[in-house]
């Protein structure tokens, strides 16, 4: 009555299906001093209660047609690329039926020529999993966010484009303001290097321990 719902990283996973039977394994976990919480859903996807619909969902997708992928694709259904055509009836009922291969997926997308990675999402459910995966590789990489709970969507849109831009990412600044406005560059200034701190010897002394 229960699956694995998702397999966030090599340390956490995500459990779907009969509520009981659910309690009963949190109750196995906390005893044995294991983090574990329910989540707030209302629908058991990935779980043997999802078998009911799968016949209708089928018929319902049945005019689905596919089409090739503009950019590289990772699926959390396969953890592996797909190309587009790939993603068919069949693959949209293993997504409501199989586990979500998250940890796969990122593992998959590790890459030494990427060193950012961007959570688009309602909140960061996903950051301390995605900085798990990252952290069984060798490589480096910055772990952003978008946007948060509670927060103003537009305030931490913007906060989210400055946080990419401090990591050294690219920022093309004429989607956000007008190409027709003039460059003005600011003058530049030499550093003279020079020391203006005034203090009494006795102070002097006195911050040195020599008295």
């Amino acid at each position: 009555t229960v699956s694995i719902a998702a397999i966030n990283s090599s340390t956490s996973l995500t459990l779907s299906g009969e509520k009981k039977s659910l309690e009963i394994i949190a109750q196995r976990l906390e005893k044995d001093s294991i983090f574990a919480r329910f989540l707030n859903v209302d629908i058991p996807f990935h779980s043997p209660l999802m078998d009911g619909i799968l016949d209708e969902f089928r018929d319902s997708l049945e005019d689905l047609k596919s089409q090739p992928a503009r950019c590289t694709v990772i699926s959390t259904v396969t953890g592996k690329p797909v190309d587009g055509n790939d993603i068919d009836v069949e693959y949209w009922l293993q997504n409501v039926r199989q586990p979500v291969r998250f940890h796969d997926a990122v593992v998959e997308m590790i890459h030494p020529d990427r060193d950012i990675v961007i959570e688009i999402s309602a909140h960061p459910v996903l950051a301390t999993s995605i900085r798990e995966c990252i952290s069984e590789s060798d490589i480096t990489c910055e772990v952003l966010q978008t946007l948060r709970r509670g927060e103003p969507d537009d305030v931490m849109m913007y906060a989210a484009l400055g946080r990419l831009y401090t990591t050294g990412y690219p920022v093309d600044w004429s989607i956000q303001y007008d190409t027709g406005m003039d460059r003005v560059k600011l003058p530049t200034y030499k550093w003279q290097g020079d020391r203006y701190w005034t203090e009494s010897e006795e102070s002097h002394m006195s911050r040195h321990g020599q008295r």
